[in-house]
């Protein structure tokens, strides 16, 4: 636990003066990789204050010239519905939505599973509302998986995912993972394009709720 609010203590000193600093599971973007990525990495970049009627403290950035601006933020409590929902519609839209069981208990308790176990949940929002997510969940010292990457179908080839992923990435070497692992549907071709395109190697496939999956890996590089 050390290093994560060693972590998001850098990181708050950064951007103190635009963003109100909380305790480690506040409803802020954090981690100094992906504060410089809203700095030099998105055309049209800036910060800006959370929109004060819900509550919330976040960076803001502009993805694409002209487009709307995408909040990305940790997830806080009161997002669990959103959560939900965006996960059920993002699956049924490619036809990869295995039903409910227990592969889905990790999304009622997100606090416990990632932010109190020292990995990452993060949600993207546009005009209020939530339609990017993804997570980092721990699984050994050096060693994590990528989960719950999600777009809402009206707002995908938009470059959202991409951004989520880079900024987990980001985020996981800032708590010592060197190693990520994660996998996906075969029906999910723009996942699985996505993924192989930043470098993750396929290193096996199996079943999963009547789904075949693609297993991968990436080691990161500071």
């Amino acid at each position: 636990r050390e290093r994560q609010h060693s972590s998001d203590a850098r990181f708050g000193r950064r951007l103190r003066a635009s963003v109100p600093v909380g305790p480690a599971r506040s409803c802020f973007v954090h981690g100094e990789r992906l504060a410089r990525r809203f700095e030099t990495l998105v055309m049209g970049g800036s910060r800006s204050a959370g929109d004060p009627r819900h509550g919330r403290s976040a960076a803001k950035l502009e993805l694409m010239p002209g487009s709307s601006r995408l909040q990305v933020r940790r997830y806080c409590d009161g997002d669990l519905a959103a959560v939900l929902s965006l996960h059920e519609r993002a699956l049924q839209d490619v036809g990869a939505h295995a039903g409910h069981g227990p592969w889905d208990d990790d999304l009622q308790s997100i606090a416990a599973v990632y932010l109190d176990s020292d990995g990452e949940f993060l949600v993207g929002e546009l005009d209020s509302a939530l339609v990017a997510m993804g997570a980092l969940r721990r699984i050994g010292p050096r060693r994590a998986e990528v989960k719950r990457m999600r777009v809402e179908p009206a707002y995908q080839r938009r470059g959202f995912g991409e951004f989520i992923l880079r900024s987990l990435e980001d985020r996981a070497l800032e708590l010592g993972v060197r190693e990520l692992q994660l996998d996906t549907t075969t029906v999910q071709t723009a996942a699985e394009r996505l993924y192989r395109k930043h470098g993750y190697v396929e290193t096996g496939r199996g079943q999963l709720g009547g789904q075949e999956l693609i297993m991968f890996e990436k080691r990161l590089s500071a």
